[in-house]
């Protein structure tokens, strides 16, 4: 026995009493889908219904399957009374059986749907109403303004920095993160999150300093060559029967030619100041400590996010103050 199911806010479909089959009419066309769950499979619910076919297939299948003649299913601008179709699957004019790209998928399973059914009908559903949490308002992201910090001072010595947004831009942070030095202890300090953007610009060598390098290596190398020829020219090695120990005095030279400059050279390059593009973003934090500890952001929305982690040791409010050198630390 057919009967159709109504079921509020979803579609109406046809059950079958003894075979548990369901039908679901698509909205707005003659097809159908249809399918069943067998109680052995309780955990199908995304593969309900199977496949597509017609209406008229449909009654032509059920129509085999009864000794008795049946009303046909309703459907529009069809006169299904005196349907002659073959048997559902029998003889070559049978409808064409569509299978679907992708499974439909089901809200929940047959039972669920019985279930959901009998107790809409017997007013037992008390569905609990939809609560909605405001989203945080997060800033944009954005480059700080050069001259501007956002002063949180907090009542102790510790602080929780906030690892999900970059503290200068405010981009996805990075792994790796900056070591802001605090304190008389060169190894104390707070990592900053930064992204790998502004990580790239906290670590590049002005044009001073990759200059210096290079002019550094290079003197280093034309030092141990000329230690190297100096040796040769003063006849501490005899080209012609080179030995073990002439090899190693070689090395000696050219290894101590070397390695001396070198240190020294390149001691004095990484002396030379940074470009202001990375003084700016390693100076994207800067702390003062007296009885409090106040902690001075370049990005304002960086800053906001500082005080909601700290908010229950924060003294007073984000203030904002003026640099006099805008690319200093």
């Amino acid at each position: 026995t057919l009967a159709v199911v109504h079921v509020e806010d979803l579609p109406d479909y046809v059950k079958c009493t003894n075979c548990e089959s369901a039908f679901i009419l698509s909205q707005g066309a003659h097809w159908a889908m249809f399918g069943s769950i067998s109680s052995d499979y309780p955990r199908t619910e995304k593969t309900v219904l199977k496949r597509w076919t017609t209406l008229e297939a449909v009654q032509a299948m059920a129509n085999s399957e009864r000794a008795a003649e049946v009303d046909a299913l309703p459907s529009e601008g069809a006169d299904l009374s005196s349907d002659s179709t073959p048997p559902f699957g029998i003889g070559g004019d049978s409808p064409e059986l569509f299978d679907s790209e992708q499974a439909p998928t089901a809200p929940f399973g047959l039972g669920e749907l019985d279930d959901f059914v009998a107790d809409s009908a017997n007013g037992s559903l008390d569905p609990a109403p939809m609560t909605f949490e405001p989203l945080e308002e997060i800033a944009d992201v954005s480059e700080p303004e050069p001259g501007q910090r956002y002063v949180v001072t907090l009542a102790q010595k510790t602080a929780v920095l906030p690892s999900e947004r970059c503290a200068h831009c405010l981009r996805r942070p990075a792994p790796r993160k900056l070591l802001v030095h605090h304190g008389p202890d060169p190894n104390h300090g707070y990592r900053v999150p930064l992204c790998q953007s502004c990580h790239k610009r906290a670590s590049a060598r002005s044009e001073e300093q990759v200059t210096a390098k290079l002019i550094a290596h290079l003197s280093a190398v034309l030092i141990a060559g000329l230690l190297v020829v100096g040796a040769l020219a003063a006849g501490w090695v005899d080209i012609t029967d080179i030995g073990a120990r002439d090899l190693l005095l070689i090395a000696t030279l050219g290894l101590a030619g070397y390695g001396l400059p070198a240190v020294l050279l390149l001691g004095r390059s990484s002396r030379l100041p940074p470009s202001e593009d990375t003084r700016f973003v390693r100076s994207t934090l800067r702390i003062w400590e007296n009885e409090a500890l106040a902690f001075g952001w370049r990005n304002r929305g960086y800053a906001e996010l500082f005080l909601t982690a700290n908010r229950d040791l924060m003294l007073g409010k984000l203030m904002p103050i003026t640099e006099d050198d805008p690319q200093g630390s």
